[in-house]
């Protein structure tokens, strides 16, 4: 996804999503690769990989039944994003959002 298309995205101050946890490096050939905790009200419920290579964000449940709150996830992304023109991987685009949350200092 590039990500420069959504430069004006809003996300919702109550969004009750954030990333913690965060690892991130910049690749080789300038992309940025890296693994988070995705957390709901601050209780965490999944892993986010991004290696880098231009490919979707790998979502993996931290625990048995955590598929669900990863759909749930994916579902509040298509609610918040797609009205503001996010039509594929709404997922990848709100994680990216809060990606950025994280770096400016929130939630760390």
């Amino acid at each position: 996804m590039n990500d420069d298309q959504y430069d004006d995205l809003s996300v919702p101050t109550t969004c009750p999503y954030t990333l913690t946890r965060v690892r991130a490096h910049v690749t080789h050939d300038g992309g940025l690769a890296f693994d988070a905790t995705l957390t709901l009200d601050g209780v965490p419920f999944a892993t986010v990989v991004q290696d880098g290579r231009g490919g979707a964000d790998l979502l993996r449940p931290v625990r048995t039944g955590d598929r669900q709150r990863i759909d749930e996830y994916r579902a509040y992304a298509r609610t918040v994003l797609e009205p503001q023109g996010v039509i594929y991987e709404s997922e990848d685009a709100l994680t990216s959002e809060l990606l950025e949350h994280w770096a400016a200092g929130g939630d760390q």
